[in-house]
């Protein structure tokens, strides 16, 4: 990892314990920027159904919307727009709405806040959906931080009450990672993943050497140190809870960046190619699937 930053507090393991574990058996919960596409890739490459690739319910799916909108209030984002990815749904989300996709032993990734806000704003400038400006603009990124996260609905999620539908907008990227950790066996951390994914594969499912593609691949990064004083206060208002269950300091710190990893890159090049074709009428030789 190019990222400077240490994990050096361990992650509180959740009381959950899984309904139906099976020996050699793994599921991933999938948190929107922290290296989940590029574990759902390697998963499809060994023949384990995470992410996009796992039977979901049917019917509309709960909380996560497509609503990439800027300028809006809290009241006004919601799963009005619909469509969004169920792979992204928290798992205590599924359970509130009466289903459980959930049913083994469960692994996920969780991230530096910092890091991860900065990433999510190159990502979604690749869809030209995060404002105007150089996909790497100073001024474009901190515009975007104070819309998306100057929402009273996201800094004030609970245990205790379901997920709001305006917390699902951004197809639930937005989300603190918190909300999905109660319902993780083993919490992995962005910054040591290459250890600590190898390690699970290897206990979990005898993989020996697993490997992610992870490296920086953006045609443009991003340092953290270009968040501005507001967009550090917003992100640590949101994200309140998981620099503290996750050990990460408040301090920003200012040589890390955020960036998009080749699988990343691949599922943009692939939905831009998917969104060419229907524009032309030309669905042949286009990979399907919309995945974030």
């Amino acid at each position: 990892m190019a990222l400077a930053i240490s994990a050096a507090l361990a992650v509180p393991q959740p009381a959950l314990q899984p309904n139906t574990a099976e020996a050699g058996q793994l599921q991933f919960i999938h948190i929107p920027k922290n290296g989940g596409t590029s574990i759902d890739d390697w998963g499809k490459a060994y023949g384990h159904r995470w992410g996009a690739s796992q039977e979901w319910p049917g019917g509309h799916t709960p909380l996560c919307a497509l609503s990439f909108r800027l300028g809006m209030d809290s009241e006004q984002q919601s799963t009005a727009d619909g469509g969004g990815d169920a792979w992204h749904v928290p798992p205590r989300t599924w359970k509130e709405n009466g289903a459980q996709p959930y049913t083994m032993e469960t692994f996920c990734v969780v991230r530096n806040p910092y890091t991860r806000i900065v990433s999510e704003f190159i990502y979604n400038q690749q869809f030209d959906r995060a404002g105007p400006g150089a996909a790497c603009g100073v001024e474009p990124l901190n515009a975007w931080v104070h819309d998306v996260l100057n929402k009273q609905t996201l800094r004030e999620l609970s245990d205790d009450t379901p997920l709001p539908a305006a917390a699902g907008a951004w197809d639930c990227h937005l989300l603190p990672a918190w909300v999905y950790t109660s319902d993780c066996n083993h919490v992995l951390k962005f910054e040591t993943l290459e250890a600590e994914f190898g390690q699970l594969m290897a206990d979990k499912l005898g993989v020996s050497d697993a490997k992610l593609p992870v490296n920086n691949a953006a045609s443009c990064t991003m340092h953290t140190s270009s968040l501005d004083d507001r967009a550090r206060e917003l992100v640590r208002m949101v994200y309140a809870q998981d620099f503290k269950l996750f050990g990460y300091s408040t301090e920003v710190p200012e040589d890390a960046f955020g960036f998009l990893d080749r699988a990343e890159v691949a599922e943009i090049d692939r939905e831009l190619a998917r969104r060419r074709a229907a524009a032309s009428g030309d669905q042949s030789g286009v990979p399907g699937g919309h995945s974030q």
